[in-house]
């Protein structure tokens, strides 16, 4: 007896269990009840049970004319086509703008390789939201890009490709939807990219030459093969999310980008047709799935490398230095310079609105941080520490499937679930503690990547040393293993925290009254137009962001630095 307790209430089991039942309860489950009801019958607020036991019979009714009536209206198939369209231009503009970017990244010199990397990722650290309503100001009439593209005649361009209505006219059209999605997700498609590339041996391109071959020859043919596993990671995290991408197209789109995020947000809160929006939602995982596991189944010069680099890097600061100068500017229209001021400063100050919803955007943000470390120390452990486990391949599955899926569907999916157990048990209410949940299973997935990368690389004899020395497992975690991975521990808070602060589609689907968080507030008023107080708040979150990421940085560097001097001392020693 006492040895099955063990068993099951032993290290391993808890290391593997806690962070499994999670995923099983608040990925799995929700997925499983938004297919349930996408083949309910809707009454007036309530769904019909599937499962009827009358007269000492079991009942099955399913009702499929939802996926009957999705293939008979051109709406879904036109809004389907059209967002694995814009999804594949995207992923292309990525791939076509974030190889060359991260290639001279790779070949720019060891010194220089780290300081181009945060200042590729500080623009991700910095609000999404905030970035995204940048583009309307650039873009609107009088903005900076505005000018610059009417002025030199692209817009003529765009007009005769129909990428714009009219010349002139770039706000509210595909160009507007493709760029504000390319600039986005284009850190997405760097990362890996510059993962891959920097690690590549450099000898085989000597050999190449050494045996003839031209640099292009060598580029195409040594290069890019090497780099193929970048590339496909790049292009499905850029791919996936947008085909089910809805803030953006809310706001930088038009009636010509109709996207399908937007067609299943309007069936779930404008229609209130639940149903539809769930069977919208699985089509839309099929979508996914299918293009998944089928990936599953050039040389240039140095000056020309700074040139594209420093493009690059204008590309991604771009609205951010925008936000930061209007939001000194004197005018109501905050892409129009007046003058200098600070009154949209004070009144930020006195907006109780704002105020609020920050504080609580805080509260929700610091404790998914704290709670995805936990749980993803607990998956990245499990997932590299025990090689084989009961349900290792749907464990591993569900941990990585919020990194790829669209937001649309995960908070469909848990606000169903939600509303489900609390019909059934009277609680939990939508509020602070649901959006925790939600931002949790997506912030979770983040920490676990982050963790699990630095836990591979743990070289295994330093804690099968300690366990010889007698040290128990627990003090090698303590004294061995966490001082070692923590400085992704840190990145992965930093992260997290970032994540949850600046969410906007899982806060709308769980949020409830008087839980409006900071995102929230900013999307509903960047929807009304271009409003200068928005502004303010950005440039505010970006110094915070970005004093945040420095000391980070700062601290990890030292962490490091510190560590490789004991190294090098204990060597010295030995």
């Amino acid at each position: 007896m006492k040895k099955h307790l063990a068993r099951w209430f032993g290290g391993r089991s808890v290391v593997i269990g806690i962070p499994y039942a999670w995923l099983l309860l608040f990925f799995l489950f929700p997925f499983l009840i938004v297919m349930k009801i996408s083949v309910s019958e809707m009454e007036t607020v309530t769904f019909k049970d599937i499962v009827t036991y009358t007269d000492g019979a079991l009942a099955l009714t399913l009702k499929f004319s939802n996926y009957i009536f999705i293939t008979q209206d051109d709406l879904y198939f036109k809004t389907y086509l059209s967002s694995l369209k814009y999804a594949a231009i995207t992923t292309a503009l990525c791939l076509a703008i974030g190889y060359p970017f991260a290639y001279f990244m790779a070949r720019a010199k060891a010194t220089v390789q780290p300081a181009l990397l945060m200042l590729v990722m500080l623009p991700f650290w910095t609000s999404f939201l905030l970035r995204v309503y940048a583009w309307k100001g650039l873009l609107s009439e009088n903005g900076w890009a505005h000018d610059v593209l009417v002025g030199s005649g692209l817009d003529q361009v765009l007009a005769s490709l129909g990428l714009i209505s009219a010349p002139g006219q770039l706000m509210n059209t595909p160009f507007s939807l493709v760029l504000g999605m390319t600039y986005t997700y284009l850190p997405f498609m760097i990362l890996p990219l510059y993962s891959n590339l920097s690690k590549m041996d450099l000898r085989l391109l000597e050999a190449a030459a050494d045996l003839g071959a031209t640099p292009f020859v060598a580029f195409w043919k040594i290069t890019v093969p090497l780099s193929k596993a970048g590339i496909i990671a790049g292009s499905m995290l850029v791919f996936i999310p947008c085909v089910g991408e809805f803030v953006i197209p809310e706001l930088l789109g038009g009636p010509q980008t109709l996207m399908i995020g937007r067609v299943l947000w309007d069936e779930f809160f404008s229609n209130n047709d639940w149903p539809m929006a769930a069977s919208v939602a699985v089509v839309m995982v099929l979508l996914i799935i299918v293009p998944l596991a089928i990936f599953n189944a050039t040389a240039f010069n140095r000056w020309f490398g700074k040139g594209w680099l420093a493009m690059g890097f204008a590309f991604l600061y771009l609205p951010i230095i925008a936000l930061v100068v209007f939001s000194f500017n004197d005018s109501p229209v905050p892409n129009a310079w007046r003058g200098f001021t600070l009154k949209w400063y004070y009144a930020l100050a006195a907006d109780h609105e704002m105020i609020t919803a920050f504080v609580l955007s805080m509260k929700i943000a610091f404790f998914t941080a704290c709670a995805s470390v936990v749980l993803g120390l607990l998956a990245a452990f499990a997932l590299v520490k025990y090689k084989r486990f009961t349900g290792r391949t749907l464990f591993s599955g569900m941990v990585n499937a919020p990194l790829v899926m669209p937001e649309v569907i995960v908070g469909l999916s848990l606000l169903l679930m939600l509303v489900s157990v609390q019909r059934a048990l009277g609680f939990p209410e939508r509020g602070s503690l649901t959006i925790w949940m939600g931002h949790l299973l997506l912030g979770m997935a983040y920490a676990t990547v982050v963790i699990q990368a630095r836990l591979q690389d743990l070289n295994p004899q330093l804690e099968e040393a300690a366990l010889d020395l007698g040290a128990r497992p627990w003090q090698v975690f303590h004294l061995i293993t966490l001082p070692i991975i923590s400085q992704s521990l840190l990145s992965a808070w930093l992260l997290t925290f970032t994540l949850s602060l600046d969410d906007v589609v899982l806060s709308a689907f769980l949020s409830g009254p008087g839980s409006t968080t900071m995102p929230l507030v900013i999307f509903s008023r960047a929807r009304l137009g271009l409003n200068p107080s928005v502004n303010a708040v950005a440039t505010v979150i970006v110094v915070v962001v970005a004093i945040g990421v420095v000391v980070a940085s700062y601290l990890i560097a030292r962490a490091e630095r510190n560590r490789a001097l004991e190294v090098a001392a204990a060597n010295r020693a030995n």
